[in-house]
């Protein structure tokens, strides 16, 4: 175990909430907390992704999709859920991109 590595801190889940309030008939609150997880994800994800090079970002697509269809493979109910959500819309991303090679 090497003692200098960062522990990831899990979060807790944010679906189980959404579907209560969509239960619940509140989709303003369902909306809030997807809206709220989504910002959440997004800055962990970002923050590692920011360090990738422009050279390199091909096979982080290409990872970003088979990552995805790896869970949805592993979660039907997930994939389900998902689907969903397709219609929601989110905000573009406005990326720096930081020029750089790998080794």
């Amino acid at each position: 175990m090497n003692p200098f590595k960062k522990k990831l801190k899990p979060t807790t889940p944010y679906m189980p909430a959404v579907r209560a309030a969509i239960d619940a008939k509140d989709f303003v609150k369902a909306v809030d907390i997807i809206q709220t997880a989504a910002v959440a994800y997004y800055g962990r994800i970002a923050e590692v992704e920011a360090t990738i090079p422009v050279q390199d970002i091909a096979l982080v697509i290409k990872l970003h999709r088979h990552i995805a269809n790896e869970l949805e493979r592993a979660d039907p109910t997930a994939a389900a859920y998902a689907k969903a959500l397709e219609p929601m819309t989110l905000p573009p991303i406005e990326y720096q991109t930081v020029k750089g090679g790998g080794k």
